[in-house]
Parts: C-alpha cells; sequence; structure tokens
C-alpha cells in the first residue's frame, strides 16, 4: 500500500488491554494523532537500540538492570547463575507497595559478543518487563 509516496505495510496483532489503554493515555498526553504514529516511533526507538548494542565491539563493563513480576525470580536467579564468571556483583530488591515485582541490578566485565547473549537470553524471559544496558 502505498501513502503519500511512502510504502506502508498494514500488520494486525494483538495487545492486552491495559497496554492498549497505555498507548491511548500516552498518545493524547505526547501529542500523536494515532495509535500508529506512536507505535512506528517505539519500534524506531527499539530498533534503534538493538543496533547501538550491536555495535558494541571489545571487552566491556558496564551494569544491566532487569525489573521483573516476582513470578519470574527463579529464571532470572538461574540465568544470573549460569553466567557468575563475568557478572562481578549484583543487587536484589522486592518491590511490594504497589506491585509484586523486583529489580536486579548486575555488575559485569565481559566481551561484549558475551554481553549481548546475556542481554537478550534475559530479555526472553517470559515476565521480565524491562532490561536495560549501562556500559561504563
Amino acid at each position: 500500500m502505498t501513502t503519500k509516496g511512502k510504502d506502508i505495510e498494514i500488520l494486525s496483532f494483538s495487545l492486552p488491554k491495559k497496554i492498549v489503554s497505555e498507548i491511548d493515555e500516552l498518545s493524547q498526553e505526547v501529542g500523536y494523532t494515532t495509535r500508529s504514529e506512536l507505535i512506528r516511533d517505539a519500534l524506531r526507538s527499539f530498533i534503534r537500540s538493538k543496533s547501538d548494542i550491536e555495535k558494541i565491539k571489545g571487552k566491556v563493563e558496564g551494569v544491566i538492570v532487569l525489573l521483573y513480576q516476582h513470578s519470574a525470580d527463579n529464571k532470572v536467579s538461574e540465568l544470573r547463575h549460569k553466567h557468575m564468571d563475568v557478572i562481578k556483583s549484583f543487587m536484589h530488591s522486592d518491590f511490594r507497595e504497589r506491585a509484586s515485582k523486583c529489580c536486579d541490578i548486575l555488575i559485569f566485565n565481559a566481551d561484549a559478543k558475551r554481553v549481548r547473549k546475556i542481554l537478550y537470553e534475559f530479555e526472553a524471559i517470559t515476565k521480565v518487563e524491562a532490561v536495560q544496558l549501562f556500559i561504563a
């Protein structure tokens, strides 16, 4: 389909009602005129972020911050222990006031390829809501 000289492909996918509600609220708050604009912008940001991670080379040090539902704790712990040879230190905290969530802060020193592997493994765990990488 072509719209205003741009190639556009229409996708159809399902989202939980809560996320749709958040998209609608954010669209209005930020000033997007359609959901599609917000979703396109979010996807561009996601792709740019992944591209930046892929560009990291050599030995790196930094921090990975995880936010996840408490029910994912066993899987997160298992993966963290699997990589303890490069995770030099970590901190865990439970958040209980508004939701049953956990936060881990992992300090690492490893080859960039290994860091990407670890990062993507954490992102693949169901109920891990956020994974942020910070290179020192």
